[in-house]
């Protein structure tokens, strides 16, 4: 007996998978606009831009396994293949996160002002 995903489960994979996609395109922008800024935002820029791609390559494949998922009429081992690349790209949405903050508090509140 295979087991299957609910669609509400597989339309709210669907929707993650997007706002995956979303987060990883605001990371490469953010690191954008940093390349233009002083040497300390530059080098943000430098450590956060890698993860925006990981963010990006990760959520695109997660589309994918969506897609595989709805051909594979839900079954649940599609579904988990399904998690593994949002957690992959969690993962690096986090540690760019974390990379960003590594910068001194004043330091961050002067590209909050600067860049918003």
């Amino acid at each position: 007996m295979t087991h299957k995903v609910s669609k509400e489960t597989v339309q709210a994979a669907q929707e993650h998978a997007l706002k995956s996609l979303k987060h990883g395109e605001e990371i490469k922008e953010l690191a954008q606009k940093l390349k233009t800024g002083n040497s300390a935002e530059q080098e943000q820029a430098r450590r956060i831009e890698p993860y925006a791609k990981t963010i990006q390559e990760h959520s695109e494949e997660f589309l994918v396994k969506v897609q595989q998922l709805q051909e594979d009429d839900n079954s649940t081992e599609a579904f988990v293949e399904c998690v593994e690349e949002h957690i992959k790209a969690t993962e690096a949405h986090t540690q760019a996160v974390k990379e960003f903050y590594k910068a001194s508090p004043t330091h961050l509140h002067s590209v909050e002002k600067k860049h918003s």
